[in-house]
């Protein structure tokens, strides 16, 4: 059951289309034939999603899911950037207005599954409207942008969600994770083997899509580089669900090779990857589980059982990343001749995070001055940097409205209303996943999913994703798979149970007053 979910036949169609999409961009990039290649996705993807909403809505997940940043293509249209991600927005978006307006959409509303939403947006239009007054229409447009794949909240509601359909998506998950996995430790083991003229082209491209950034971490006769990839947050999530299938399924049958393997490769990515966010939490949740395990499942001795073989994948994991940067073939070569190698060896990680927290007291300043209400899209704040390219330009002084403390930017630009708008999306998401567990089957799944969004929350502590495509994505695309209405008619009856009971008191208390 693990592999007919995730693998199948359209799991590697979407794997050979990741490929050659990326394989197209990179002969393609900085051409005129980039702006016909997007003209063409458009059209394609509008009829593909006029025809099938489902499958527009997969290609929009698959596309944020291995995009990072969105810019595996894009073209300057009067003096505005056009990526690719901003055309499959458009065409899926189109489709969708195409089809309601001719009467063809049915939304399935569920109260309790866009509660959190239209909160957020609310905090959006507030913090919105109030960054046009206060900081310029540009500024603000140009922060909350991110926010606007929230739109595809739409296609979520006007989808019925079988278990086909919910199928399409954690294959078109899967086949996005096989990628990202495979693609970072092919750049990994690239720019530890070939010459530095050689990885100059690679190089290039992979900075400007903004894939990816590689920096070298070591002095050059000990040289290893660092591959992140914001959309290695793909791997978080195959390794929660990994944990998830160890923790809570086939605790009493043989562990599907599978789960093992896809851990593996997954903690070889974070590992690779260095993102204190990432790993911090996914190391977050995956206790979080673990408690959960002890708690929840009678036969305990399995728990502890899978933990250890958990700790053999991450060991494995390891070995494989040393393997992968250190096996002499072909002899490691000498990349001083490469035009990426000053500028990465000069690019210290630590002054980042010493300027990281430099930020956090003006933002906290900023944030008292209006708690309450937030100061709106495109505010800014102005503090030390300790980046050596900062120093040189301004002394280290630096302004900026983007900022790394994610629960920060949100209270500071939207004010309380953001932050709970997040927190009641939190709360029903435990909730509906905890109902979800006790009454269906597949407990393993939903636990799983929503285990990683609590490793985004936990991430965007330090590094921003709700705020970002990724994260907002990724709580859209947990919704599916929430019994969200079926928790919501047990609160309900609830509350009307209460509420016949207060008027139940009410009445004897009245007729013995009457007395």
């Amino acid at each position: 059951m693990f592999k007919k979910q995730f693998l199948g036949p359209r799991t590697w169609k979407i794997v050979g289309a990741i490929a050659a999409s990326h394989i197209l961009a990179f002969f393609i990039r900085e051409s005129p034939v980039e702006g016909v290649v997007l003209l063409l996705a458009f059209v394609g993807v509008f009829i593909l999603s006029q025809r099938s909403l489902l499958t527009g809505l997969a290609i929009a997940f698959i596309e944020i899911f291995v995009g990072g940043h969105g810019h595996l293509l894009d073209v300057d249209l009067l003096g505005f950037s056009v990526s690719l991600r901003m055309v499959l927005f458009g065409a899926v978006m189109s489709a969708w207005l195409w089809n309601w307006w001719r009467g063809e959409i049915k939304l399935h509303r569920d109260v309790w599954r866009e509660l959190p939403f239209v909160i957020l947006l609310i905090a959006l239009v507030g913090g919105f409207i109030q960054g046009v007054f206060a900081n310029g229409a540009g500024a603000a447009f140009d922060d909350v942008n991110a926010y606007m794949t929230l739109a595809y909240l739409l296609p979520v509601m006007s989808i019925e969600w079988t278990s086909k359909s919910k199928r399409v998506l954690l294959q078109a998950f899967a086949g996005s994770a096989i990628w990202i996995i495979g693609f970072s430790l092919l750049l990994l083991y690239v720019f530890t083997h070939v010459d530095g003229d050689t990885l100059n082209v690679l190089y290039t491209f992979v900075r400007d899509s903004r894939l990816a950034e590689v920096t070298l971490q070591v002095d050059y006769d000990t040289f290893f580089y660092r591959v992140f990839m914001p959309a290695q947050s793909t791997a978080v999530m195959v390794l929660l669900l990994s944990w998830g299938a160890m923790l809570f399924s086939y605790r009493s049958e043989r562990l599907p090779d599978l789960v093992g393997w896809a851990a593996i490769g997954s903690l070889a990515v974070l590992f690779m990857s260095m993102s204190r966010s990432f790993l911090l939490g996914a190391f977050a949740a995956m206790c979080v589980m673990w408690v959960v395990a002890l708690l929840r499942e009678r036969r305990r001795w399995v728990t502890l059982k899978r933990s250890i073989w958990m700790s053999v994948c991450a060991a494995v994991a390891l070995v494989a990343v040393y393997a992968l940067v250190t096996v002499p073939i072909p002899t490691r070569p000498d990349l001083t001749d490469a035009s990426f190698y000053e500028t990465s060896s000069q690019t210290g990680r630590g002054e980042a995070v010493v300027s990281r927290w430099a930020l956090l007291d003006p933002l906290m300043q900023s944030i008292s001055q209006s708690p309450l209400v937030g100061q709106g899209f495109g505010a800014t704040i102005t503090y030390e940097s300790s980046d050596p390219r900062i120093i040189d330009e301004t002394g280290g002084e630096y302004t900026t409205y983007r900022f790394e403390w994610g629960w920060h930017d949100i209270w500071l630009k939207m004010g309380l209303l953001g932050i709970i708008a997040f927190a009641v999306y939190f709360a029903i998401l435990v909730l509906s996943a905890r109902y979800h567990a006790s009454k269906h089957s597949q407990s393993w799944l939903v636990i799983g999913l929503a285990s990683s969004v609590f490793a985004l929350f936990v991430a965007h502590t330090f590094s921003p994703y709700l705020n970002h495509p990724i994260g907002v994505m990724w709580m859209l695309f947990v919704l599916p798979f929430l019994d969200t209405r079926g928790w919501g008619k047990v609160i309900e009856g609830r509350l009307r149970g209460s509420r016949i009971l207060d008027r139940q008191i009410k009445a004897v208390v009245t007729s013995d007053l009457a007395k």
